[in-house]
């Protein structure tokens, strides 16, 4: 079960790391928060909270799963997520977990975008 608002700085929506990411990317990056929403820890640690998803939690939002791995692929390159352990054949999930990375880059880093 997810929430029916996600929350999105103004910082990440005007940063070029979003700019540059293609609309099904923006698509998952959105629907990762949505299904995977948690409520924030009473005591925060540096320990990264780690996220199963798969083709079929956003298959609602992505037509097919060629589209959400393209678009993983582009979250992970661009810095919004770091992909722990990948998904194999049946059935399992991604497990991932968020990140700021994108936060490093800038304009001049996307003269050839990775994504």
């Amino acid at each position: 079960m997810g929430t029916p608002f996600v929350r999105l700085d103004h910082e990440l929506l005007f940063s070029p790391a979003w700019a540059a990411l293609s609309h099904p990317a923006r698509t998952l990056y959105l629907g990762i928060l949505r299904t995977t929403y948690r409520p924030r820890p009473r005591y925060p640690t540096n320990t990264p909270t780690r996220y199963q998803i798969g083709p079929a939690d956003v298959a609602d939002i992505l037509p097919s799963s060629s589209t959400y791995h393209v678009a993983l692929a582009g979250l992970e390159a661009a810095g919004f997520i770091r992909v722990l352990s990948q998904a194999a054949w049946g059935g399992t999930k991604t497990t991932l977990s968020l990140s700021d990375d994108w936060r490093h880059y800038s304009a001049d880093n996307y003269d050839n975008p990775p994504f």
